[in-house]
């Protein structure tokens, strides 16, 4: 946008790109005073591998971030050799990015056919320093590829101690069994059960509680 009357652009955006045509710079000024005084408001730096995939993504969130060259925010990624992402890392903010300490991270892997069959997820700075991440999901099938097995894990202490949260079998007819961490076959995914002191289901249904 630009002031007529001065001819004094009120907005820039300004990109940069590599020789292979990937976005590796853009600049954003949000008022005519911060484009006459060069001073823009964001930034956004990239870089890429040979294969023209994004391995990091570093944002300059204010004019002071910018002009101080402090970056407060970060993203990295990793790739298999078929392009597959095979991680995400977080910087959340300038401390992070300046003590090299991401405090989120996910990891990927791939079947032979590409389908993403497994997901690890890192919530803090700790978790992923220990490699001890917060949760975790795995896709596994049979030989046949038509029914598969999915299991999920929602905490540190599941996942160390190898006790999914969920499991959930897909048959090749279309039927779904889910289970609990106990191993109970759910009748219904939403209901709510009711355990002996063995850990077996003795009643379920959306009113178990009720009762």
């Amino acid at each position: 946008a630009t002031d007529l009357a001065n001819d004094t652009p009120s907005y820039k955006y300004e990109a940069t790109y590599d020789g292979n045509g990937n976005n590796t710079s853009w600049i954003r000024y949000d008022s005519a005073e911060a484009v006459a005084n060069d001073t823009p408001d964001y930034k956004s730096v990239s870089t890429y591998d040979g294969n023209g995939n994004k391995t990091s993504e570093t944002h300059y969130s204010s004019a002071e971030a910018v002009a101080t060259n402090t970056p407060d925010f970060k993203n990295e990624f990793t790739y298999d050799g078929n392009g597959n992402q095979t991680s995400w890392t977080q910087y959340g903010s300038s401390e992070a990015i300046a003590d090299d300490m991401p405090d989120y991270k996910e990891k990927y892997t791939y079947d032979e056919n590409g389908y993403m069959n497994s997901f690890i997820g890192y919530d803090s700075a700790e978790a992923i320093a220990n490699d001890m991440p917060d949760s975790k999901w795995t896709e596994q099938y049979n030989t046949e590829k038509n029914a598969y097995l999915y299991t999920q894990y929602n905490s540190a202490e599941a996942i160390a101690n190898n006790v999914p949260d969920e499991r959930s079998v897909y048959l090749e007819n279309g039927t779904t069994l889910n289970y609990d961490k106990r191993g109970n076959l759910l009748l219904g995914w939403d209901d709510v059960s009711v355990y002996d002191d063995q850990g077996r289901i003795i009643q379920s249904g959306a009113s178990a509680c009720a009762m």
